[in-house]
């Protein structure tokens, strides 16, 4: 039978000090990309096909739905100071 192991990876540190790849939120394992979040550059009140948007300063972080992840913060600064668990994931057969 195969096994997913996930163990700490580092110390726990702030969302936005977190290394790209998966982490632990209280019980939630959850995922950070290698980019920032996008935002909207420009004006917004444009159609769809016409907004720019850009590759932002703030994390691009996931909760296990697939969901932006927020972990009980109200806003995006506050998320960047959430304290979270670093993990690796490895698999291990009996």
């Amino acid at each position: 039978m195969k096994r997913m192991i996930i163990q700490p990876r580092g110390w726990p540190c702030a969302i936005r000090d977190c290394p790209p790849g998966f982490f632990v939120s209280g019980d939630a394992l959850c995922f950070k990309t290698e980019y920032g979040a996008m935002e909207t550059a420009g004006p917004t009140n444009v159609p769809g096909s016409e907004m720019r948007w850009t590759v932002g300063s703030q994390s691009d972080v996931y909760c296990s739905s697939g969901e932006r992840f927020w972990g009980g913060a109200t806003t995006k600064e506050e998320v960047e100071k959430l304290q979270v668990q670093p993990v690796a994931v490895e698999w291990s057969e009996d």
